[in-house]
């Protein structure tokens, strides 16, 4: 969305006003997940799964709270009784949903 015109008119407009705009940017910015057909979500176990046995870093997309995010590094834990695993990046876990993981992929 093009904000440029609506953003120099904002000093002249309500508190409320310029505030329903910035919710409206904000909405027009979040991505709704892909849907994963059964073919990719065997992609993405057979990934991860050798990622965890040989312990290669893995490249995660994965979509949190309407966001994308893209997390590198190598996993440390998978817990299938609470479909999480826990991957390092940059000297920090993160615990990531298995339904959260959109693609996946193996880095050298």
């Amino acid at each position: 969305m093009n904000e440029r015109g609506t953003i120099k008119w904002t000093s002249l407009m309500l508190p409320e006003h310029v505030e329903m705009l910035r919710s409206l940017w904000a909405e027009d910015e979040k991505q709704s997940k892909p849907i994963i057909d059964d073919q990719e979500l065997e992609v993405i176990s057979l990934v991860v799964s050798e990622a965890w046995e040989q312990g290669k870093p893995v490249k995660l997309i994965v979509f949190r709270q309407s966001s994308k995010l893209v997390i590198t590094g190598k996993i440390t834990a998978i817990k299938p009784e609470k479909q999480l695993l826990t991957i390092r990046q940059n000297g920090e876990n993160y615990s990531i949903g298995f339904s959260e993981i959109s693609r996946a992929e193996i880095t050298h």
